[in-house]
């Protein structure tokens, strides 16, 4: 079988969306398909050179017809036997055109993410929702119900089992962005807000993070700043900590969140959309905190833990048990194979009807003002327009 899997990334730079890609395309490997991977274009390669892919480059920054219109003959000279869409903008426009299953998985149900979705909903066969609650995202966009499936995020391997805790010192690990839906402004407060005895916090927010933050972190906590970490590198650090911070207000299910019990971390979630829900819980494998009071909720809890040590590794066995159980075993990749393989084709155009501007413009290393604000407006709102000509 030949399996085409897309992501709106950069193959060496991106986040959960990215991690979900490249574990999907991971489990296909493992599992003896070949495999496609379409990305944005790119400085390294050095893991599709590892993993020996097939790949295809985008690069939303020329002309978005003509990257589309490239786009399918890579797709025809491929000729897969199904097409996964992670976030692909240009992919999406191709739906009306593809003989084989569409499928589109969905990993955030706001923004243009989530907007993507509703572009060419008639030619896509199957809609994965990430979460339960993104099931009724699909159906606010007139998506119908029996094209939904809910199948959960995983990884494709386990963890080795975690060390038990440093008694001297409790670690403890955020490692979202530094924006309001990562609930990086939780973060700040409460570590501005309260002194945490024996305890080290790190932070992989990235240089800006570090130089605007670290001096007004460290005042009266232990606060460890990094810069962008390479996967083999964050999971160290990962290995290294006890506690793993998620005070986010929209999520899907957090790759983050699997990676971090997986490595035998007890998490402390916000309830906020998304699957930490039905992932954690609570007491036994992590906490879910309120999201209007998670500071205060947060800081009550490791004051907790550094106490109670006990329960803290009773917790991390828990937490990677579970993890191991239900995640780690690459069950989802081959749970969506299992929809593409049960869907009746339907009708496909000869042509592309209409092609669209990429849907999340960068605005990296763009200095006019008025530009950043307006691309800003047009992820946050979700509006994606049709292609009127060159830029």
């Amino acid at each position: 079988m030949r399996v085409l899997v897309s992501c709106s990334s950069r193959v060496d730079q991106g986040s959960g969306i990215l991690a979900y890609s490249k574990n999907l395309v991971e489990c296909y490997l493992n599992s003896g398909y070949e495999v496609a991977f379409v990305f944005e274009s790119s400085e390294n390669h050095e893991w599709c050179q590892r993993e020996k892919l097939t790949i295809y480059e985008t690069n939303s920054s020329e002309d978005d017809k003509t990257e589309t219109q490239n786009l399918i003959k890579f797709i025809e000279s491929y000729n897969p036997d199904v097409v996964i869409n992670n976030d692909h903008c240009y992919l999406q426009a191709l739906a009306p055109v593809i003989k084989v299953p569409f499928l589109f998985v969905l990993h955030l149900g706001a923004t243009s993410i989530l907007s993507l979705a509703k572009i060419n909903q008639d030619y896509v066969d199957a809609y994965i929702a990430t979460t339960s609650d993104m099931k009724f995202d699909f159906q606010k966009l007139g998506i119908k119900s029996h094209k939904i499936h809910v199948v959960l995020n995983g990884l494709n391997a386990p963890f080795y089992e975690k060390h038990q805790s440093n008694n001297e010192e409790m670690h403890i690990l955020f490692s979202g962005e530094n924006t309001r839906r990562k609930g990086a402004d939780k973060f700040i407060k409460m570590i501005n807000t309260n002194k945490f005895d024996n305890c080290v916090f790190h932070w992989t927010g990235g240089s800006k993070v570090k130089d605007k933050y670290e001096a007004q972190l460290n005042r009266n906590n232990k606060v460890v700043i990094y810069d962008r970490l390479a996967k083999k590198e964050f999971y160290e650090l990962m290995y290294s900590c006890d506690v793993f911070l998620m005070p986010s207000r929209n999520e899907g299910l957090p790759i983050a969140l699997l990676e971090a019990m997986g490595h035998g971390l007890v998490p402390i979630a916000s309830n906020a959309r998304g699957a930490m829900k039905e992932v954690i819980c609570h007491s036994e494998n992590g906490y879910l905190c309120d999201i209007s009071k998670w500071e205060s909720e947060a800081a009550d809890l490791m004051h907790y833990l550094t106490i109670n040590t006990k329960h803290l590794d009773s917790m991390k066995k828990q937490s990677l048990l579970m993890a191991n159980q239900n995640y780690l075993n690459g069950m989802y990749a081959s749970k969506i194979l299992g929809v593409a393989n049960s869907i009746n084709k339907v009708d496909t155009l000869e042509e592309v009807e209409c092609y669209y501007c990429w849907h999340r413009p960068s605005s990296s290393g763009v200095t006019n003002l008025i530009v950043r604000l307006s691309n800003s407006f047009k992820i946050r709102t979700g509006l994606i327009l049709p292609y009127k000509g060159r830029r």
